[in-house]
């Protein structure tokens, strides 16, 4: 499931932490990747 579809959603509680979650796993990859690149 993607940010778009998320936030497509009524804003409930529940899917504010969802996005705000992967939100935060999509930084985290970014920053993995980058560390692997160097």
């Amino acid at each position: 499931m993607n940010l778009q579809m998320i936030n497509s959603f009524p804003h409930n509680k529940l899917n504010l932490q969802q996005s705000q979650l992967i939100h935060k796993y999509e930084l985290n990859k970014e920053s993995f990747i980058y560390l692997i690149n160097q």
